[in-house]
């Protein structure tokens, strides 16, 4: 069985990510003199990225990427990184900076000196010994909470938190913001399945495209079940943080949903008894069409979706097993 196991597993991969590099689409300066949490006006060229802190001045540097491109989209990796060099090389101890992310608009504005935004790491250096550092932050949290918001900027905001902290530069020809997403409609396979009494491993597949306007279309399947058994899938949306667990003491099935979840119809896998032969399917576009009430109905459109299936396993009406789960992003 294992061969018809691999071959099912790739075709629910057959949807790749795509990895992205995101450049700034803008840099400025902003300066707050006298100091009083406010931007009053912009350092001019060529100081876009200068960044200071004193008794008597603060200056933020910005940089914004244009971020259109991952609208519903499933960010599985960010990665945000550049350098900060020094402009003098005066021995006032280490320079500490706050890196933060906020929900840009494509324009340099003075408000966005103090305009609310994550915090995503904090990097440090201490000139004149050291000339710059780089930086790099994991970012995926915060970028797809941005983009989700509806966001198709994403700006980044540097402040100094140490004083005094002479001029540094935050440099917008090495910043990068690298991001691994899942397209509109990308399928993968997570989880591990559980091994039946009958040696049968359940797989979840899926053909066609997830579509939230759509009719039938989106097949998953269950397949390599045992046979003559009843069971259904199900499904959550937010699997944030979630750890796998065992689903019952002597079980070797794991639970890889995130409660709350949507239970589908019970079916029964049919097949010749005693085999690995059972079956389930659904077209989930069509379910979501005939349940408006359902969990995260209707779909709009960006959601990502994780569905396994849960069936009995014999030879006791009470045992239970579980497949591998799919996670897949739903076209608007």
């Amino acid at each position: 069985m294992k061969p018809l196991l691999t071959a099912v597993v790739a075709l629910a991969l057959a949807a790749p990510s795509l990895a992205q590099t995101f450049t700034p689409a803008l840099s400025a300066s902003i300066k707050d003199s006298p100091r009083d949490g406010l931007g009053d006006s912009f350092n001019a060229a060529p100081f876009e990225g200068l960044l200071r802190q004193t008794a008597s001045v603060e200056e933020r540097a910005i940089q914004e990427f244009n971020v259109a491109s991952l609208a519903g989209a499933t960010i599985q990796s960010a990665t945000l990184s550049g350098r900060v060099s020094v402009n003098n090389a005066f021995d006032n101890g280490p320079r500490v900076f706050q890196f933060a992310l906020y929900a840009g608009n494509g324009a340099a504005d003075l408000s966005d000196f103090q305009i609310a935004a994550t915090p995503v790491g904090v990097g440090q250096y201490a000139p004149p010994t050291q000339s710059s550092f780089n930086y790099s932050f994991d970012v995926t949290a915060a970028l797809q909470a941005l983009v989700s918001g509806g966001a198709s900027f994403v700006g980044l905001k540097v402040d100094c938190t140490s004083e005094p902290n002479f001029p540094n530069v935050l440099d917008s020809g090495l910043s990068q913001l690298v991001v691994v997403a899942a397209s509109c409609g990308s399928v993968t396979s997570y989880c591990t399945a559980g091994t039946t009494s009958l040696g049968c491993v359940g797989v979840m597949a899926a053909t066609g495209s997830p579509d939230a306007n759509a009719g039938a279309g989106f097949q998953v399947s269950a397949s390599q079940l045992d046979a003559q058994r009843q069971g259904l899938f199900f499904y959550g949306l937010d699997n944030t943080g979630f750890t796998p667990l065992s689903w019952a003491a002597g079980s070797s099935s794991f639970f890889c949903v995130k409660s709350p979840t949507q239970r589908l119809p019970l079916q029964s896998s049919g097949g010749t008894p005693n085999t690995c032969t059972g079956l389930f399917s659904v077209d989930f576009n069509t379910y979501l069409a005939t349940n408006p009430t359902a969990l995260g109905a209707p779909f709009t459109g960006g959601e990502t979706v994780h569905i396994q299936a849960w069936f009995r396993d014999p030879p006791s009406p009470k045992s239970t097993s579980l497949t591998n789960a799919l996670r897949f992003v739903v076209c608007p």
